[in-house]
C-alpha cells in the first residue's frame, strides 16, 4: 500500500548563521557528513530557544532527530562541518 497526498518540504543550510524566518512546523532534523570527532551542529529558534544541538563522535557522522513542533524561524547557530536538513510537515 502507498502513501498518497503527503507533502514534505525540506530545507537545506550548509553554514553557520544559516536562518529561515516565519512559522515553520518542524518535524525532523538531520545533520550528515560531521567531518571529524567533536564538530558540533546546533539549532536555536529565532526566539533563542535551542532546539537541538550534537557533536560529532567521529568522520562522516550522521544524527536524526524527531521535533514535530511549530517554531516561529530558526538559525544555525553552530556548524563546524556538514549539511543540515530540516523536513517541514
Amino acid at each position: 500500500m502507498a502513501v498518497t497526498g503527503y507533502n514534505v518540504q525540506v530545507l537545506k543550510m550548509t553554514a553557520a548563521l544559516d536562518a529561515q524566518v516565519g512559522r515553520l512546523h518542524i518535524g525532523m532534523i538531520r545533520w550528515i557528513n560531521g567531518g571529524a570527532a567533536n564538530d558540533e551542529f546546533e539549532l536555536t529558534s529565532t526566539s533563542g530557544d535551542v532546539l537541538f544541538n550534537s557533536i560529532a563522535d567521529g568522520a562522516n557522522f550522521i544524527d536524526l532527530h524527531p521535533l514535530y513542533k511549530w517554531v516561529n524561524g530558526v538559525i544555525v547557530s553552530k556548524l563546524s562541518s556538514g549539511t543540515v536538513f530540516i523536513y517541514l510537515v
